[in-house]
């Protein structure tokens, strides 16, 4: 068994670049943190899943284009939960 550093990105940390990206307007540093085949279930809040990175690129990009100015903030991050503010 080797004792060397996990190479499995820390979920939390991954999830932690959102934020900040979201708020540079940098698309591809969001897009970072998503496997090519994720999903990004929306369906409680905006009635659509989406699948694939290109899917859920296009989500906020049109999202953050209605607003002419858009902050995330982490309010809480729980046990894989996140809980964003934004205004």
């Amino acid at each position: 068994m080797s004792e060397g550093k996990s190479t499995t990105p820390d979920p939390v940390a991954l999830v932690r670049q959102i934020p900040p990206a979201i708020n540079r307007g940098d698309l591809d540093a969001f897009m970072r943190v998503y496997d090519p085949d994720a999903v990004w279930d929306l369906t409680r809040t905006v009635l659509v899943s989406l699948r694939g990175r290109a899917a859920i690129r296009s989500f906020p990009k049109e999202w953050i284009g209605a607003f002419e100015r858009l902050e995330f903030v982490f309010e809480e991050l729980l046990c894989g939960r996140v809980a964003l503010e934004w205004g």
